[in-house]
């Protein structure tokens, strides 16, 4: 087999006598590691196109299949940051030969169209991802056993692979419901996951907080959509402790210490420029010294009751893994998808 150089140079010169499934992915995972993703396209398109017309086969370059296949590898580079070269890609992930692989998101109808040849038709890429697991994550075994028995353990293992992808995993979605069973959903961001449970930081004046003063009952939603992963919590909210609040509270940026103090978050604003003039009075107020923190603000820990782990697989047969609260332990079992 020639090296990569070779084959990169045989390619640009349009002396490659074939190019075919294996041979595109070759080279786009060299152009890929060389030139990133805008790069690699432009390489592809070209030489594909010059090869086309040397070989006589003028609808060679189909413009949909070049950019899912760039889009998958890219994926599986990311997924596989130690497999360096071509070669050792496409040992780790082999389904990437298989060309067939894209008619899990597109039909062979619209492949087939003039107007995919043509022009770039994006696909869903869910079901491609799903076709290359992350390589660490948790499976469960066929056996019926289980993988771990420490859901808080192997949540931070979760999110320990999702950093190394470079996946920001503080965001989640928070439900609350109020006394009366109405729910509402927001987004919040994690600022912490220990064995006492999972925290987040607000205002205690806000909608959320309010209905978790009526109602101390929560879910979080955690999606990785990347990584085809997602894990749901569900438990009883309390208060954190106010020297945990303080800590946090000094650790954000000063802009942000002024914001909390400025915002009557929830309640109804007049206008923009009410809100602009709150955070100058604000910041000539602790001008030239440290911001404290709020006292109506700080932050609320979701003692987990049940925690579920989501992994997408093929075809929907995705794994689900629940880890149920039984007195000091936890109860897993899995779950249809």
């Amino acid at each position: 087999m020639p090296s990569d150089d070779d084959f990169v140079e045989r390619f640009e010169s349009a002396s490659l006598t074939t190019f075919g499934h294996s041979e595109h992915v070759r080279l786009t995972i060299v152009y890929l590691a060389r030139h990133g993703r805008d790069g690699a396209l432009r390489r592809l398109t070209a030489g594909i196109q010059q090869f086309a017309a040397g070989a006589g086969q003028p609808d060679k370059l189909h413009a949909t299949r070049t950019r899912a296949w760039l889009e998958l590898i890219a994926a599986a580079r990311a997924a596989d940051p130690d497999a360096t070269t071509a070669e050792a890609l496409v040992a780790a992930r082999p389904e990437l030969l298989n060309r067939d692989l894209l008619l899990r998101c597109y039909s062979q109808h619209l492949l087939e169209s003039r107007a995919a040849r043509t022009a770039w038709i994006p696909p869903d890429l869910h079901p491609l991802l799903a076709a290359l697991p992350t390589t660490g994550a948790q499976e469960i075994p066929d056996n019926g056993s289980m993988p771990s028995t420490d859901p808080i353990g192997a949540f931070l293992a979760a999110v320990s692979r999702a950093q190394a992808q470079q996946v920001d995993t503080a965001p989640a979605v928070l439900a609350t419901a109020s006394a009366h069973g109405r729910p509402s959903a927001r987004m919040v961001l994690l600022r912490g996951a220990d064995a006492r449970g999972f925290a987040f930081f607000t205002n205690y004046t806000s909608r959320k907080a309010r209905e978790l003063a009526d109602n101390p009952y929560a879910a979080l939603c955690i999606h990785w959509p990347t990584l085809e992963e997602q894990i749901r919590i569900e438990g009883r909210v309390e208060r954190v402790s106010d020297t945990e609040s303080d800590e946090y509270f000094s650790s954000r940026a000063r802009g942000s210490q002024l914001g909390a103090w400025a915002s009557e978050q929830s309640q109804v604003l007049p206008s923009r420029s009410v809100l602009e003039t709150r955070y100058q009075e604000i910041e000539r107020r602790f001008a030239g010294v440290p911001v404290t923190r709020p006292p109506f603000w700080g932050g609320f820990r979701l003692v987990p009751e049940q925690v579920e782990f989501w992994h997408g697989r093929l075809d929907r047969l995705h794994d689900r893994l629940l880890y149920r609260r039984e007195g000091s332990g936890w109860h897993t079992e899995r779950l249809y998808p």
